[in-house]
């Protein structure tokens, strides 16, 4: 009965989820149609259209039960109950396309401390594929019922390095970045470009950078936050230069880079011999109330590194090609550690100006290296 409940009350809030949705369609319809009456109204009909494609995005979520054999599931229970752990049910879920979630309901069944570490190593030893302790569990197995989470360890690892050095006699970069990790096995590296140089270009890609890390953190994909963003800043409300935005995002399930750009300079990838360039032709963002920007997605291998630069490092160049010239300084860098591999561009870009900066100047180098072991 309390199942069947749940199941009722889950479907119940799908569908109300889904009709606002088509609400907010609607209503950023009917402002697109009332545009030529008031220029306010694109920056409202964006945010319209941005809050039903995440409304869309939460209802259309696939997350499917993986069902084990009960031979299967039976060791699983016996084998934790050795290690003093006594387990209710135990659930097998896929999120998405990328990876698996343990859920277990258990609890100590003699004296003793027992961790959640602990039962992630016994789990371990009846699947393929490793699995850690959610960050949202308890440590310690209590002797109350509890719900346990457990996480499929990522396939891909990902190293960042960056270097920088700000335009000559200022003591603020224009420039800011964040690399941060999100717990769906996702890894985003941003890099903003504030338009000139000092406190002021840095507190405007600074609050850039701010509202990109909370919206992905809130579970909005890379693309509804680069939409929501650029809608409130269309205005000039927050901010009234357009600001040159670059943002990678790898998978470290499936080792596949996603790349978004606003008028941000070229992103390289390195990989053995060669070097891959990925250019941008859009403008900044803030610049047209409807956001456009180039995506490129990318599959990454053992070994790859993606390098971001602003655009103070091209401008340092002294070549008509400069894309080209960074391209040569890339692929002659043997060091293998991604914080040496861009304190290395920044080196050799410098020494092109006699060590000055004509530009802020910003090398951001992210590592892809297959942690995969064990044999299918």
């Amino acid at each position: 009965m309390k199942a069947e409940l749940e199941r009722y009350n889950l479907a119940y809030s799908m569908t109300r989820l889904t009709e606002t949705a088509r609400t907010f369609r609607k209503l950023g319809e009917t402002y697109e149609d009332m545009q030529s009456d008031c220029s306010a109204l694109p920056a409202i009909t964006e945010q319209l259209y941005v809050m039903a494609n995440v409304l869309e995005e939460c209802c259309g979520s696939s997350t499917k039960i993986i069902y084990l054999s009960k031979g299967h599931e039976n060791d699983i229970i016996r084998g934790l109950l050795s290690k003093g752990v006594k387990v209710e049910w135990l659930h097998v879920f896929e999120r998405g396309l990328n990876r698996k979630e343990i859920v277990i309901q258990a609890k100590t069944a003699k004296r003793g401390c027992v961790t959640t570490k602990d039962i992630a190593i016994e789990i371990n030893k009846y699947f393929e594929t490793d699995f850690y302790s959610s960050d949202n569990n308890r440590s310690i197995v209590s002797d109350e019922c509890c719900e346990y989470i457990f996480i499929e360890v990522p396939r891909f690892k990902v190293l960042f390095g960056n270097a920088k050095s700000n335009m000559d006699k200022m003591n603020v970069s224009g420039d800011n970045f964040s690399m941060a990790q999100l717990e769906c096995g996702r890894v985003v590296a941003t890099l903003v470009d504030g338009m000139g140089a000092g406190k002021r270009a840095y507190c405007e890609s600074e609050t850039v950078i701010e509202l990109v890390e909370q919206c992905l953190e809130a579970g909005f994909d890379e693309r509804l936050t680069i939409g929501l963003i650029n809608s409130v800043f269309s205005n000039g409300e927050l901010i009234r230069n357009p600001i040159v935005v670059d943002m990678c995002v790898i998978d470290r399930y499936l080792g596949v880079l996603n790349c978004i750009k606003l008028g941000a300079a070229s992103t390289f990838i390195k990989r053995d011999g060669w070097v891959e360039i990925i250019k941008s032709t859009t403008l900044p963002i803030g610049v047209f109330e409807q956001v456009d920007f180039d995506n490129a997605v990318k599959k990454l291998y053992d070994g790859d590194y993606v390098i971001m630069v602003s655009d103070g490092v091209l401008e340092n160049l002294p070549f008509i090609d400069k894309e080209q010239k960074l391209v040569e300084i890339i692929a002659e860098i043997d060091v293998k550690v991604p914080d040496l591999i861009a304190q290395e561009i920044l080196q050799k870009s410098l020494e092109y100006n006699s060590m000055i900066a004509k530009d802020d100047m910003t090398v951001i180098v992210a590592g892809v290296f297959d942690t995969y072991r064990k044999v299918y």
